[in-house]
């Protein structure tokens, strides 16, 4: 019996030239035989575990998991959890190193695993915050272009607006643009200062929520980035929310303020020329129903 357990250890461990310890996936030797799975899993095994050595370690994962999906033993979640580490797949490498330690709780390298497990998961937490502040300054900047282009947009029609006044009337189709400008915007900033509410209920909704499951705290870690995330999307819609009602204010006060300037019946001093033709639009009843026309005058 002690032959046997000694034979056992033996084969547990396997310590490859590149110094990472893969586990075994022979068989005890008190099985009385390997069934055509554990000699499948076995081929695969040396197969994947020459691949890892040599630094392959696309087709030396491919082997590993082939080799578990045959025997299922634990141990080669171990090979997997490794091959991933090695290729900077940190979230399936967490993943995987997890589940090894629910399959096989006793193993004797379970400090070094949950010393790994810790340090994979603080680098993923990294990540993801640094990408939520890479996606929330996107978001930024190119509001600020939008509200930039938009008010470049309007110092273009105020001066446009300012050179027509100068040389005589405001078209009347100038107004209705710029009103329009006003109608638009003011519906786009409808939508955001909706899309906003809802970011605000979400993250007070969660704050609260999380605050009463903790008892008054916010939380772990994970909780409170996400707290924090909640709320500077809200913020961020916000402050795009009040670019849009700036920028509506302006139009329509622009629309307003041309309101006054412009020769509605176009015979003002500065009308146009004789030549020029002008269309009157007209509105009826008759038997018939309603009836719409236009008057060319030349």
């Amino acid at each position: 019996m002690k032959t046997r357990v000694l034979l056992a250890i033996s084969l547990s461990f396997v310590v490859l030239s590149g110094g990472e310890r893969l586990a075994s996936a022979q068989p005890p030797a008190s099985e009385p035989g390997p069934s055509n799975e554990d000699q499948a899993a076995r081929l695969l095994f040396q197969s994947a575990r020459e691949a890892f050595a040599a630094g392959e370690y696309e087709r030396a994962l491919s082997g590993f998991q082939q080799a578990y999906d045959l025997s299922r033993r634990p141990a080669l979640l171990y090979n997997i959890g490794t091959t991933l580490d090695r290729l900077r797949r940190d979230d399936e490498a967490l993943a995987i190193f997890e589940q090894f330690l629910r399959e096989d709780p006793q193993t004797p390298n379970r400090a070094e695993i949950e010393s790994r497990v810790a340090q994979l998961r603080a680098g993923i937490q990294t990540r993801q915050a640094r990408e939520e502040a890479a996606r929330l300054e996107a978001e930024r900047v190119d509001a600020e272009r939008q509200a930039a282009e938009e008010e470049r947009r309007l110092a273009e029609e105020h001066r446009r607006l300012a050179e027509e006044a100068a040389s005589g009337g405001t078209p009347p189709v100038l107004v209705i643009s710029v009103g329009g400008v006003a109608v638009a915007t003011g519906a786009m900033a409808l939508g955001f200062g909706l899309r906003t509410r809802a970011l605000n209920d979400s993250y007070e909704n969660y704050v609260r929520d999380t605050l009463e499951e903790n008892g008054g705290v916010l939380g772990t870690p994970p909780e409170v980035q996400e707290a924090r995330s909640r709320y500077n999307r809200a913020k961020s819609r916000q402050t795009l929310t009040n670019t849009m009602l700036g920028i509506s204010g302006a139009a329509l006060i622009g629309a307003v303020t041309l309101v006054f300037f412009t020769d509605w019946d176009g015979d003002s001093a500065d009308a146009a020329p004789a030549d020029t033709a002008r269309i009157t639009p007209s509105l009826g009843v008759s038997a018939q129903g309603v009836e719409m026309g236009m008057t060319y005058d030349f």
